[in-house]
C-alpha cells in the first residue's frame, strides 16, 4: 500500500514537474509549445508502466500473507526456543484470565462466544501467526514461539475463516498443502470424500476440474470444504478451524465435521463455531465471554 502510494506521487510529481518546466522554456523561448507538448506526452507515457508494477506488488503483498497463513514466516525469523517442547506435556495448554484449556490428542473442544471476544485473535495466536499474544499458551509444554518454525508447521493447522486458493486445478491446490512428493489420487478422493466435496467434483471433471483466479468457480461453502481437505492431508496433531461450518446447511456441516473426525481420528481439533452451532464430535464447549 505504501508502495502504491509512493507510485503515485511520484507520476503526479513528474507530470507537475514537466508541465512547469515546459510552461517556463516556452515562455522564455528556448522550447516552442509543439515540442513541449510532445516531451509531456512522452513523459506521460514512460510513466505508463507504474500502475501495472503498482498493481504488482499489491499482488506480491497478498501472496505473502497467503504463503505465511499456510506455511507461517520463515524458520530465520523464529526466535530461539527458550524451553524445548516436551511430547510428554499435554497437546494444547491454555492458562489465561477468562480461559483454561488442556487439550490432548483425539479431543475435539469448541470454542464459542460473541464477536469480538478474541476466539480468532486466540487460535492465530496458538498456531504462532501472532507472537505478542502467545502468553498462557504450551504446545508440548512450551510457547508457540519456542518451536522452529518447520516443526511448528508439521504440528499444526490452521483453517482460516477466508482460505487462498490458487487457479489451476484441483489437484494443484490440494497439492499445496504438501511437501515433497504429491499424494495420489485416491488419498485425494479420500480427503474429498470426507469433506463432502467428491460427488460435486465427479459430476465435473473431478480433480482436473480447473478454477479460475482466487479459486472462482466454486462456491463459499465448496470453498471452504476444500480448505478443510487440504489441512486433512497434513495430517497434523492440533487442527485449529474457524468458522469450519459456516455456510453450509445442517447436514452438509454435520456431516462434514463427522468426516473430518473419522478420517483424523487422533488430531486434537479446537473449532471457533457460532453460538448455535452443535456437533457430537466436541465433547467440550468453552464460552469465551470477554477479549483475551
Amino acid at each position: 500500500r505504501a508502495a502504491g502510494f509512493g507510485f503515485s506521487l511520484l507520476t503526479g510529481a513528474v507530470t507537475a514537474g514537466a508541465l512547469i518546466a515546459g510552461a517556463v522554456l516556452v515562455q522564455a523561448g528556448t522550447l516552442d509549445p509543439a515540442r513541449a507538448a510532445i516531451a509531456l506526452f512522452v513523459g506521460l507515457a514512460l510513466a505508463e508502466p507504474w500502475p501495472p508494477l503498482r498493481r504488482g506488488l499489491a499482488e506480491l503483498g497478498r501472496i505473502r500473507a497467503a504463503a505465511t497463513r499456510l506455511f507461517g514466516e520463515t524458520a530465520a525469523q523464529t526466535p530461539a526456543p527458550a524451553t524445548a517442547p516436551d511430547p510428554q506435556a499435554p497437546l494444547l495448554s491454555i492458562d489465561r484470565p477468562d480461559i483454561s484449556l488442556h487439550l490432548q490428542p483425539g479431543e475435539a473442544v469448541a470454542l464459542t462466544g460473541p464477536s469480538g471476544a478474541g476466539k480468532t485473535r486466540l487460535i492465530t495466536a496458538i498456531a504462532g501467526l501472532a507472537p505478542g499474544e502467545t502468553d498462557g499458551i504450551r504446545l508440548n509444554g512450551a510457547n508457540p514461539t519456542a518451536w522452529t518454525e518447520a516443526d511448528l508447521r508439521d504440528m499444526l493447522t490452521l483453517v482460516p475463516q477466508r482460505s487462498t486458493l490458487l487457479q489451476g486445478t484441483i489437484r494443484d491446490n490440494l497439492a499445496l498443502s504438501v511437501s515433497g512428493e504429491n499424494p495420489d489420487d485416491t488419498t485425494l478422493w479420500e480427503v474429498l470424500d470426507a469433506v463432502q466435496l467428491a460427488d460435486t467434483l465427479r459430476a465435473r471433471d473431478g480433480l482436473d476440474t480447473m478454477l479460475g483466479e482466487g479459486g472462482k468457480g466454486l462456491s463459499g461453502g465448496e470453498t471452504r470444504r476444500l480448505a478443510l481437505a487440504r489441512a486433512i492431508l497434513r495430517r497434523p496433531k492440533l487442527l485449529l478451524l474457524d468458522e469450519p461450518t459456516e455456510g453450509l446447511d445442517a447436514t452438509t456441516a454435520k456431516a462434514v465435521m463427522t468426516g473430518l473426525r473419522d478420517i483424523l481420528p487422533d488430531a486434537a481439533i479446537l473449532a471457533v463455531l457460532h453460538r448455535g452451532d452443535s456437533h457430537a464430535i466436541f465433547a467440550r464447549r468453552i464460552v469465551l465471554s470477554s477479549p483475551v
